[in-house]
């Protein structure tokens, strides 16, 4: 069975996105997904924890404390903050 679909860019962004992710085409990615979707099977999507577990590798091996740690999550939060503030004037 073929099937076109009409999707906003931005659901389109998103499909390809995921399936860049997925290391697939955009075709292979929903015949998976349709397949999954009605087969009651899931989809092999990561968890969280699978994908922090690199990031949480590299603070423990760094030695860094909770709360330098913290200070970089803080750090980061304002200079977003206050680039995306500057944007908007």
């Amino acid at each position: 069975m073929n099937v076109s679909l009409e999707l906003t860019k931005e659901t389109a962004d998103k499909v390809a996105r995921a399936a860049l992710d997925a290391g697939k085409d955009v075709p292979s990615f929903l015949e998976d997904f349709v397949k999954h979707s009605f087969g009651g099977e899931t989809m092999p999507w990561r968890s969280i924890a699978d994908i922090l577990a690199p990031f949480r590798a590299q603070v423990e091996q760094s030695g860094m404390t909770d709360e330098q740690l913290d200070a970089v999550f803080v750090e980061a939060r304002e200079q977003a903050f206050a680039n995306r503030s500057g944007q908007r004037r």
